[in-house]
């Protein structure tokens, strides 16, 4: 039986000041779970239901994670989900990144991208196509914010995510800027490899950032104003794997 300390503690983890202050996330789910034991990301609490203990006993204890097993109403009550599954763990943030863009590979910049939903389908998105760094405006969600972990549906653990102002961004990496105007989608396939900024849902890319990229534009046929972030960045990075 979990206690009343042990569930205000894992819901305090909903709040980003509490993650902080903990340094630890919560990941929920039978296939988001086992993908983070065994990545990078360390698993402090394992609470799995008697189906989830026997469907994963060989995988659990190698975790290294405490593991508490809870009944399903109990699951219920921790859970963040509106359909809890088997799996939810306590994870512990990673320390940041000050890593740099890689010479000769191609990584991505997100400026001010708000929504939760969008930045983690953006880090799957970029762990299929072998993109390995995406690096983040101050104003981008919370990089370990719930959504943002269950959009990522473990992607999270193999993507390297660094909060870093645009402007500590060495000059020597070429920098391009998905816009409303600018030079011909096939053209990026001819340029050096660099950074890719794919601007706020609603805004766009900021001025000051802008003025430092070279602008390319994804054709369209239809009336939509503009693009999902995220489904923009997927094109981007499809057309990347295989420019023509």
């Amino acid at each position: 039986m979990i206690s009343k300390a042990t569930l205000k503690f894992v819901h305090s983890l909903k709040q980003k000041k509490f993650r902080l202050q903990n340094k630890a996330f919560v990941a929920e789910g039978n296939k988001l779970v086992p993908e983070l034991l065994n990545s990078r990301i360390r698993l402090r609490s394992i609470f799995a239901t008697e189906e989830g203990l026997r469907e994963y006993r060989a995988l659990l204890p190698q975790s290294g994670a405490e593991i508490v097993s809870v009944s399903k109403s109990e699951m219920q009550r921790l859970s963040f989900l509106k359909s809890p599954r088997d799996l939810l763990a306590v994870c512990e943030i990673p320390e940041e990144s000050n890593a740099l863009p890689e010479s000769g590979r191609w990584s991505f910049y997100l400026d001010d991208i708000r929504d939760p939903g969008n930045l983690g389908t953006i880090v799957r998105t970029a762990d299929w196509f072998g993109i390995t760094r995406i690096f983040c405006s101050a104003d981008t969600a919370e990089l370990y914010n719930p959504k943002v972990v269950q959009a990522s549906m473990g992607s999270i653990a193999r993507v390297g995510l660094v909060r870093t102002p645009f402007g500590e961004i060495p000059d020597t990496v070429p920098r391009y800027a998905a816009m409303m105007k600018g030079m011909p989608f096939s053209d990026l396939g001819k340029c050096p490899p660099g950074l890719i900024v794919i601007g706020n849902e609603g805004r766009g890319i900021s001025a000051d950032i802008a003025a430092q990229c070279r602008a390319f534009t994804i054709p369209g046929r239809g009336g939509a104003e503009s693009l999902n972030a995220a489904v923009a960045a997927g094109i981007v990075m499809a057309f990347l794997q295989n420019p023509c």
